[in-house]
């Protein structure tokens, strides 16, 4: 297989083509592959931590994705709204109320921060407001 590079990277979603990107912008030959049999246009991630919007930003890709990034009120299409705690921070009940997510949405930017995703019981255990 001439066509390999050095580097195999199983998926094409956000971790595996910002990995991409940055082993080819040092030199490295890379080679994706995926299990879609071509590209997906709709969202991979339902929301993009710190470090991951630092390479998008560093990588040139923010503005595109900010223009392209969910708005809270679409987030709330997806999954059950509990409430909004307090300067941005949201509460959803997922997959049938088994699981809650926090997020923190940067309304200026349109970016959300997935803060923690755990059962009920771990929740209980967490402050919404500072994790």
């Amino acid at each position: 297989m001439e066509n390999v590079g050095d580097v195999l990277i199983c998926g094409a979603g956000p971790v595996g083509l910002l990995t991409a990107i940055g082993l080819a912008r040092r030199g490295i030959r890379v080679t994706v592959i995926d299990g879609e049999p071509a590209v997906v246009q709709s969202p991979r991630a339902t929301g993009y931590f710190p470090p991951t919007l630092e390479l998008i930003a560093e990588f040139g890709f923010y503005e595109d994705l900010s223009a392209r990034a969910f708005l809270s009120h679409e987030l709330k299409l997806h999954f059950r709204l509990i409430g909004e705690i307090v300067d941005g921070r949201v509460v959803f009940n997922i997959a049938g109320n088994k699981y809650r997510l926090v997020v923190w949405i940067n309304y200026t930017y349109r970016v959300v921060y997935m803060r923690f995703v755990g059962t009920h019981r771990q929740y209980d255990n967490i402050d919404a407001q500072t994790v």
